[in-house]
């Protein structure tokens, strides 16, 4: 019998540690490729969003038959002027862009790292933040428009950040951020 439950545990062992050095080699890549991974696309229009503010500089291709058919970019790919609304708790301090509406940045109020900063939890070198919209496998830059543009919350005062967004055709895209002045929760609806 505990030749079995030592098997099991080295097992289970090989899992978990093999699971979390397969995670943590894939967290390096991008979720979506970036034109080094993946050859430009005909016609398509070098992406820009929070980390990579100014496009790459590339000679723009011969226009073809086919890529002067090509339509307008979808709306949801529009460059948007940002915008940072800041939400400050007694735990945290959000910073969520208009741009995307995405979280920028998550500063925990209690915490301090070795240069005595608030530590921060959303490196500024992701490509993809929290909240980034995926749309047809492409990262959504939309620009929302936000209920307010600065929130301060304390003890158990509760408040939302509605993020909205309205396209062509009757499109919408509604954003709702709900947070408390004593919680790190952020809740999503």
């Amino acid at each position: 019998m505990e030749r079995r439950a030592l098997l099991a545990f080295v097992l289970s062992m090989a899992v978990l540690f093999g699971y979390q050095y397969w995670v943590v080699q894939r967290a390096g890549r991008s979720l979506v490729p970036g034109p080094a991974e993946q050859g430009p696309a005909q016609g398509a229009e070098p992406e820009t969003g929070p980390g990579s503010e100014t496009p790459a500089e590339a000679p723009a291709p011969a226009p073809t038959p086919q890529a002067q058919r090509t339509e307008a970019p979808p709306p949801w790919k529009e460059q948007a002027a940002e915008q940072v609304v800041t939400v400050v708790t007694d735990v945290a301090r959000y910073e969520v862009s208009t741009r995307g509406g995405v979280i920028r940045s998550v500063q925990l109020a209690g915490y301090k790292d070795d240069k005595g900063r608030p530590v921060e939890l959303v490196d500024p070198g992701v490509r993809l933040r929290p909240l980034t919209l995926i749309v047809r496998g492409r990262p959504a830059w939309m620009g929302f428009s936000p209920s307010v543009p600065r929130m301060e919350l304390h003890g158990d005062d509760r408040g939302e950040l509605v993020l909205s967004w309205s396209g062509s055709g009757g499109r919408k895209v509604v954003k709702t951020l709900g947070f408390r002045g004593d919680s790190y929760a952020v809740e999503l609806e």
